[in-house]
């Protein structure tokens, strides 16, 4: 290696400060080439303990060194009038007390240590532990802490987003101190390239110290020089005796050996300390509460935009593009419910559900006091579908949140499941068969299914395609042939359509079959018919193509609820 390479050329400068994430503990080797203390060994090393301390005691903590805080343990300390609960560390001559916020847990049996994270950053930013990740679900599960392991399990790096723990200090006014120390080493036959006057050098600079040098080592990596062997024996103990015993009284003999190690290698070592004290955050809005800078959203058909921290006084309504949906409610831990045809609850973490509208121009319309009580990272998901208002409000929101009355209307995908469910019930009760094939993706697509997933053409063709998935192509064929007179080679569709035929006239049952039949033309259609002919399908259909796709979605989910719901009817009659 070069001797820049041992002299940390790029690094010493470096802060933490100014890291995405910074590191709360560390021992790991970065390079490891080689065999432990043998010709060719190069590692690079690097260890890292940190200390939370209140910032009044800055300027002491700017003063510690690795040695003043390496081999301390994070377990308590017990004495006979004092007792050191857990991750404190006290203060000792000139270092300052703090706590630990990663803390080593040694336990006799265990090959490695237990690296924790201290509980109490874990219940103020709120996170849950996810394997070797730490991630905070009222932010998008965003992932917080990251713990790094080596090939045999053994704890290596724990390290902190930066926002995250600034957050955290400001609320306690504490900072960060950070104290590393990095080795450099390598063992070569020659210490050729290196420059240091008297095989040593070294270099203090602010916030930490440098030195280097070069040491002979023989071929096993000893240090090398004379070596003296002293023996100390104590012949007159009998080991054949049943009991015995060594005595102080008993006389010692002793011997000495000395030897010489030449080199045959060298050392190359270069070592740097650093102490770096990392400030708290100006503002805590994640355990504290503080107010984050607001965020702007089109009110009004001027286009005018008021901050949201503003949006709590007026009784107004903001507008969104349909996709905010779909956006909020695919994320993990978001939710979409409905409450009725045009309005519903939609949610991108566990808790925060934020009641909507759709109006006749397939534009969202929300309170806006309901978005201004929201965190920012939720409010900059909404802000980027904000639109000017358009359509006037929903109908049934008005009547919800104005007028205060109870809207009676249930939504298509909420019919649409139930009527799938009551199918199933009424033909499996009459004929003690399975209409349906069990998948195991059913649940989890019908769960999901929704207008908004047809926001546009190939989207209205994608929902057309998931909902056959749960109709044709999930009806029990073995089920419906033995419950069909001569039942050929028909598809699964026309063998439910005969078994219909059974119990009504053969134009009501192709009526009632009409609209499975028209979404499985849909599907299939997509990759073999011209656009034309599918729009002129979904006209057939009973779908007006001039409303909002989300609209033309909506409606054909009803359609096939209610197509579910007569063959139901049908099938339960007596």
């Amino acid at each position: 290696m070069e001797q820049s390479w041992f002299e940390f050329s790029g690094i010493k400068q470096i802060t933490f400060s100014n890291s995405v994430w910074i590191p709360l503990r560390s021992s790991q080797y970065i390079r490891e080439v080689g065999t432990q203390g043998r010709l060719g060994r190069i590692e690079d090393y690097l260890g890292i303990h940190t200390l939370a301390i209140h910032e009044r005691q800055k300027i002491r903590a700017q003063e510690m060194q690795w040695d003043s805080f390496c081999g301390s343990n994070s377990g308590p300390i017990a004495e006979r009038n004092r007792y050191t609960p857990t991750g404190f560390l006290r203060s000792f001559y000139r270092r300052p007390c703090g706590i630990e916020l990663v803390l080593e847990q040694r336990l006799a049996g265990e090959k490695h240590n237990i690296w924790h994270l201290d509980q109490d950053l874990v219940f103020a930013l709120g996170l849950l532990r996810e394997g070797d990740s730490w991630v905070r679900p009222a932010e998008d599960y965003r992932e917080a802490v990251r713990l790094k392991t080596d090939t045999t399990g053994r704890p290596t790096l724990i390290e902190i987003r930066q926002d995250l723990l600034k957050d955290y200090l400001c609320a306690r006014k504490l900072g960060l101190c950070v104290l590393s120390y990095q080795e450099r080493v390598e063992i070569r036959k020659e210490a050729d390239g290196i420059t240091w006057e008297g095989n040593s050098a070294e270099e203090a600079f602010p916030g930490g110290r440098w030195t280097g040098h070069v040491t002979g080592v023989d071929a096993q990596g000893m240090p090398v020089g004379d070596i003296a062997i002293l023996h100390i024996t104590r012949p007159d103990v009998n080991p054949n005796e049943d009991d015995p015993r060594v005595s102080h009284s008993d006389p010692m003999e002793t011997s000495k050996e000395t030897f010489r190690r030449k080199a045959a290698c060298h050392r190359i070592c270069g070592q740097l300390w650093k102490t770096e004290w990392v400030e708290p955050g100006v503002v805590s809005t994640r355990v504290r509460g503080d107010k984050e800078s607001p965020i702007n959203f089109v009110v009004g058909a001027s286009g005018g935009e008021v901050a949201s921290s503003d949006l709590e006084a007026g009784g107004r309504w903001i507008w969104f593009r349909p996709g905010v949906i779909p956006a909020l409610s695919n994320r993990r831990g978001g939710s979409l419910t409905w409450n009725t045809r045009e309005t519903g609850s939609v949610s991108c973490s566990p808790d925060g559900d934020v009641v909507f509208g759709l109006n006749r121009t397939g534009l969202i319309a929300v309170y806006a006091k309901d978005i201004s009580y929201l965190p920012n990272w939720q409010q900059r998901i909404w802000s980027a579908y904000n639109v000017s208002p358009e359509g006037g409000l929903p109908s049934e929101l008005h009547r919800m949140q104005v007028v205060g009355q109870f809207v009676d209307s249930r939504a298509p995908e909420t019919l649409f499941s139930e009527a799938l469910t009551g199918t199933e019930q009424v033909f499996l009760k009459k004929t003690g068969l399975k209409l349906f094939v069990d998948h195991d993706i059913q649940s989890d697509l019908l769960s999901r299914l929704s207008r908004f997933d047809g926001m546009d053409w190939p989207g209205l063709l994608a929902l057309a395609k998931d909902i056959a998935r749960l109709t044709a192509d999930s009806l029990n064929k073995d089920s419906l042939k033995m419950v069909v007179m001569n039942p050929g080679t028909f598809g699964s569709l026309k063998l439910l359509e005969k078994f219909l035929v059974t119990m009504v006239t053969e134009p009501d049952a192709r009526q009632i079959m009409a609209p499975l039949f028209c979404i499985y033309d849909l599907r299939l259609g997509d990759a073999h018919l011209p656009a034309t002919n599918l729009e002129q399908r979904l006209e057939d259909l009973g779908v007006n193509r001039q409303q909002p796709y989300v609209w033309q979605s909506a409606h054909m989910l009803f359609l096939c609820a209610q197509a579910l719901a007569r063959i139901s009817r049908v099938i339960a009659t007596p």
